[in-house]
């Protein structure tokens, strides 16, 4: 019982996590202005752990690498910490395979977002496309 409610709780924090570096990366691509009210909850919620990586990673000109970094991690922490509350361990060469899983749920992450984005666009501005201005 205790362990399927920390699974719940783990799950739902670490997936608005990295929903929330997803977004902030997503906005920084397209160039969303920081001071819009959205951009601006974004980049509050994530600005503890962005602005000190991005003294070490470079920022390129449309990949903001910090935040993407940030999901990634987010990912592995949350896959570390439902194995160990599953009970499910550290089995032989699955710490190997801890980074590849991690990237894919990143990814799987931002598909899931990009569709959404998709069908909100879709729904609030029939017959246009979501760039087009």
């Amino acid at each position: 019982m205790i362990s399927s409610i920390l699974t719940f709780l783990i799950s739902t924090v670490f997936s608005l996590l990295i929903s929330v570096f997803l977004l902030r990366a997503w906005m920084y691509w397209v160039r969303i202005h920081p001071f819009t009210p959205y951009a601006r909850l974004i980049n509050n919620i994530t600005d503890w752990a962005v602005v000190p990586l991005r003294t070490i990673l470079p920022t390129g000109n449309k990949i903001d690498s910090a935040s993407l970094l940030m999901a990634f991690i987010c990912a592995a922490v949350e896959l570390l910490l439902m194995m160990s509350v599953s009970g499910f361990g550290f089995a032989d060469g699955l710490l190997l395979r801890l980074p590849v899983v991690a990237l894919l749920m990143t990814v799987k992450w931002a598909l899931s977002l990009a569709t959404m984005a998709t069908v909100f666009f879709r729904r609030s501005c029939p017959g246009s496309t979501p760039c087009s201005r």
